[in-house]
């Protein structure tokens, strides 16, 4: 199996891999998580982007950094 620090270049690359992979994913990517669990169901039922995004607006959920949420946020989430 592959992990990303085979594909990178001996050197800092293969140390930054290391730490991260130590210190797990910081509080912007377990925010994303916690949305998209939330978020999967929603889309299963057959929701659309735009409905999903006012409802979270209308919830009082906000991006990581405040901001109303809005469709193409909401799919770049999606897609991580």
């Amino acid at each position: 199996m592959t992990t990303t620090s085979d594909l990178l270049p001996p050197g800092r690359g293969n140390r930054t891999v290391r730490l991260l992979a130590r210190v797990g994913p910081g509080p912007a990517a377990r925010y994303a998580a916690r949305i998209r669990s939330m978020v999967g169901p929603w889309r299963e039922a057959g929701a659309t982007l735009t409905e999903i995004a006012d409802r979270l607006n209308r919830e009082g959920f906000r991006t990581f950094r405040g901001h109303p949420w809005k469709v193409p946020r909401l799919c770049q989430i999606l897609k991580t």
